[in-house]
């Protein structure tokens, strides 16, 4: 689901208003915390990315062992180079089925790809196969977000290392 600048400062309230209630209560020794949820809690206006958000949209099995985030344009200042637009954005389910803010399925895939992000080549590659079999994947839409992030290079790199890997495997 995609949001808005006014959804994303609702969003925001949210976060605020439950950390405010959550401040003075004690942790109960059964509950479980969702410290995906949490985190955001504490970086108000910032939406998981890169490698985390890889993990949450399913593209990749393991979780990441450190958090990636992102500023939205909502707060971020006009000099970030990181800033995520709100169309880049929208809620995914964390594993414990809260509603967190991530860079979109495509956003995310390039922004692993660019050459200043230090993913493993294995990840990249499952993310790919995951990215590549979904339902909903659109080639074009993926060609039209590289395009736009200027990542049109790294995305045909990728691609033809991978079918360069394919053709081997293949050959006698």
């Amino acid at each position: 689901m995609s949001l808005n600048s006014v959804e994303l400062n609702l969003l925001d309230s949210v976060y605020q208003s439950f950390v405010a209630s959550r401040i003075d209560e004690s942790p109960v020794e059964d509950e479980v915390y969702d410290e995906l949820f949490k985190f955001l809690f504490e970086n108000i206006g910032c939406v998981y990315s890169h490698d985390t958000a890889l993990y949450l949209h399913k593209l990749i099995t393991e979780e990441p062992c450190h958090y990636s985030i992102s500023e939205s344009t909502t707060i971020a200042s006009s000099s970030s180079t990181h800033a995520v637009p709100v169309e880049d954005i929208e809620l995914v389910d964390t594993p414990l089925g809260n509603l967190v803010p991530v860079t979109n399925v495509y956003r995310t895939f390039l922004d692993c790809l660019s050459d200043d992000v230090l993913i493993s080549e294995s990840t990249l590659v499952e993310a790919w196969i995951n990215l590549y079999n979904h339902k909903n994947f659109k080639l074009a839409e993926l060609i039209k977000v590289s395009q736009r992030l200027n990542l049109n290079n790294e995305l045909i790199d990728f691609i033809e290392n991978i079918i360069g890997a394919i053709n081997r495997e293949a050959s006698p």
